[in-house]
């Protein structure tokens, strides 16, 4: 299909028309492509959000967290940037491309030597494929309170993320999109997801690094109520960070919703299907243009 082709609301109905079992990576691109706009600002704010669940597991939290002494702490911008690069970078050039096969097998073995020192069991990566599997479909229904993503949109997330996992070495992932949803909803209301000191440390790090990235000093509440506003209530209440005012969330989330209805309804799709990853690359702040330095704001503090 070429582009001088297509009209202003082309991206659903090709997803439509596309085989998830075939075209799971085509799919996955063009809902990202419809759902994120080209803004490093916005991409770093699901990032937190996602990101903050997996301070939960508190095995999890602490092989990162490593007693307030790790790399999140000091470079955590940095890693927020490579770590969005990569995911992009995956749905941008599909699972199976060679690009993406070294990117996986280099994540994994930097997963392997952060395991020799600080393990973490099989659950806490199933969690964070059911994390990365459903994370627009919860945003978009428990969050903006819009219509989640259609059943062809569901199958193909749900196979990108198991071939994504399935390279990674992380087993047992479910097969089905409930049985997805069901490990998300049993982990995070089981014993496995719990406060610990270095979980609320890591989530209040990542969630003021966003607020201290985007936002001048006298408005930095309000970069840490927006990323707590778009965070799921059960996640910030087991981790005892406080939630904004009820006022706040109601009115980020009601704008949410407005703006999801006009990016599907109204405003044209983009003439092309963008680059995901040059979202990060090509951002005058991103920190892979720029040296590394040590994250300001960054605090290790507990609540």
């Amino acid at each position: 299909m070429t582009t001088d082709k297509r009209g202003l609301k082309w991206i659903r109905a090709e997803i439509e028309r596309l085989d998830p079992e075939v075209d799971s990576e085509r799919i996955v691109r063009l809902t990202s492509c419809q759902l994120l706009p080209k803004s490093l600002l916005v991409v770093h704010l699901f990032y937190t959000v996602g990101f903050v669940r997996f301070a939960g597991p508190p095995v999890s939290a602490e092989s990162v967290d490593r007693n307030g002494t790790g790399m999140l702490y000091d470079h955590g911008i940095r890693r927020a940037d490579e770590t969005m690069f990569h995911l992009f970078a995956w749905v941008d050039d599909g699972v199976s491309s060679p690009a993406s096969i070294e990117s996986l097998e280099y994540v994994r073995n930097w997963h392997s030597g952060v395991a020799r020192n600080w393990p973490m069991p099989m659950h806490t990566f199933q969690h964070s494929a059911a994390v990365f599997t459903l994370i627009y479909d919860r945003l978009l229904r428990h969050v903006a309170g819009a219509p989640g993503l259609s059943d062809n949109e569901r199958r193909a997330q749900l196979i990108h993320w198991r071939n994504v996992s399935e390279r990674l070495g992380v087993a047992d992932i479910p097969d089905t999109w409930q049985d997805m949803e069901q490990l998300l909803e049993s982990y995070e209301y089981g014993a496995d997801f719990a406060y610990s000191p270095a979980g609320q440390r890591l989530a209040n790090a990542l969630i003021d690094q966003f607020a201290t990235r985007w936002f001048p000093r006298p408005l930095r509440w309000f970069g840490r109520w927006l990323a707590l506003a778009f965070s799921e209530e059960h996640v910030i209440d087991t981790l005892r960070i406080p939630r904004p005012p009820a006022a706040f969330s109601y009115a980020v989330r009601r704008l949410a919703r407005v703006a999801v209805f006009a990016q599907r309804h109204l405003l044209p799709d983009p003439r092309e299907v963008f680059r995901l990853s040059d979202i990060i690359t090509e951002h005058k702040e991103s920190a892979l243009v720029k040296p590394s330095t040590p994250a300001s704001g960054t605090t290790r503090r507990g609540r």
